[in-house]
């Protein structure tokens, strides 16, 4: 924090010479400098301790239409990654009876809240996969690349908005690389030796996200009493909205549908 010091004037008695003139009054002090505004919550968002007047936001995701789970060629490192099979579900579109795996559910400009539950998130490489294939990070944490494959794997993690690299990182078996998380927005990861291997982190602004289960579902707790916009992303399907309001003590639910 910056400290400011109050100039003060001094004055000083002038005697004359001779003349017994009386020395001028000194000078008033001079006002004192306006104090500092006070810094900002860290990342934007300031967590307290107790949520008043706060509520739950829950609800599930669903897809209508009739796309299906793409099918990747296996073309390196076969005797690690293929496991005798040339190709395998790329993952990226999940569905159980409809409800759709690995959205993407926040809120926006959430000032103040609940506290994080963690700084940090790990993105491990695991049988030539991303795991988890979808991330949560928060603005202001750490993401820790790994590597659990006897295989190197080369983790290459791009912010989409202004196509900035957080990392780009050769990682032989058990080699971790951590980076700063400086800004929220979606990552794109991707390994450069293997490209059917994709994933996603996203670097969010509040503890208000969560990414949906097998069933579709998510939850968000202790959420202040207020009118909020419910926002989803998918990597296959894109970008849905809805409103909710929250009441204090009271379950909201939002059930958002892909078509």
């Amino acid at each position: 924090m910056n400290r400011f010091i109050a100039p003060v004037a001094l004055s000083f008695a002038l005697t004359a010479c001779g003349g017994g003139e009386e020395a001028p009054a000194p000078a008033a002090p001079a006002a004192p400098a306006a104090a500092a505004p006070a810094p900002a919550p860290a990342g934007g968002y300031e967590e307290q301790d107790a949520v008043a007047d706060a509520g739950n936001i829950t609800g599930t995701i669903s897809y209508s239409g009739d796309k299906t789970d793409e099918v990747l060629a296996i073309t390196q490192d076969t005797e690690v990654c293929a496991h005798d099979h040339p190709e395998r579900p790329a993952g990226a579109l999940l569905l159980n009876e409809g409800k759709l795996q690995n959205a993407v559910v926040y809120l926006e400009g959430v000032k103040a809240g609940k506290k994080w539950d963690s700084s940090s998130v790990a993105i491990d490489n695991v049988d030539c996969a991303f795991a988890p294939r979808i991330s949560l990070g928060r603005k202001g944490g750490d993401v820790v690349a790994k590597n659990s494959d006897p295989v190197t794997h080369n983790t290459n993690m791009t912010l989409t908005q202004g196509s900035k690299t957080i990392m780009n990182s050769s990682l032989k078996k058990d080699g971790e690389q951590s980076k700063k998380l400086k800004k929220s927005g979606l990552v794109e990861v991707r390994c450069d030796l293997h490209d059917w291997m994709k994933g996603a982190l996203f670097v969010a602004d509040s503890p208000y996200a969560a990414v949906t289960g097998e069933d579709g579902a998510f939850s968000l707790s202790e959420v202040p009493a207020g009118d909020y916009t419910v926002k989803v992303w998918h990597e296959v399907l894109g970008e849905k909205e809805a409103s909710v309001t929250v009441t204090a003590g009271a379950d909201a639910t939002s059930e958002i549908v892909f078509e």
